[in-house]
């Protein structure tokens, strides 16, 4: 007898207890509803978000763009490059009290806003030469 009420003590109350059980019960119940309702909405989110369509055995259609990756390449490696260089020859102070400096800004501020476009910084080259008769 003593063992017993050792393990499991006696409840004088077993009305109390059975209120607690209940409150338990319940939001044990809640948690896992919400447990539910998390994970269907991660799996939504994942199937709207995967490329490719297991029952058709296809890739779904994208609206992605031509991606020029020979101007991606080029702007990984060498803009850096051409970027220093052109900042350098066609800085606004090079050409101050100057009938260019007007056009030395403009190509300047495309120049730094265009630092990672190797494409564009090609065609910045070419004006800068044309422009403002720089060596580069």
């Amino acid at each position: 007898m003593k063992v017993n009420t050792i393990i499991m003590p006696v409840i004088e109350n077993e009305s109390i207890n059975n209120d607690y059980v209940w409150f338990w019960f319940w939001l044990c119940f809640a948690i896992f509803i919400l447990f539910i309702i998390v994970v269907h909405l991660l799996l939504q989110k994942k199937a709207k978000a995967c490329l490719y369509d297991s029952k058709n055995n296809k890739f779904k259609s994208t609206d992605v763009q031509n991606i020029d990756m020979d101007n991606l390449i080029n702007s990984i490696n060498k803009s850096n490059i051409l970027y220093k260089e052109l900042i350098c020859k066609c800085h606004p102070d090079r050409f101050i009290n100057d009938t260019r400096q007007k056009n030395a800004e403009d190509i300047f501020q495309e120049i730094t806003n265009n630092k990672r476009n190797y494409k564009r910084l090609i065609e910045l080259k070419e004006r800068a030469i044309r422009e403002l008769n720089v060596e580069l």
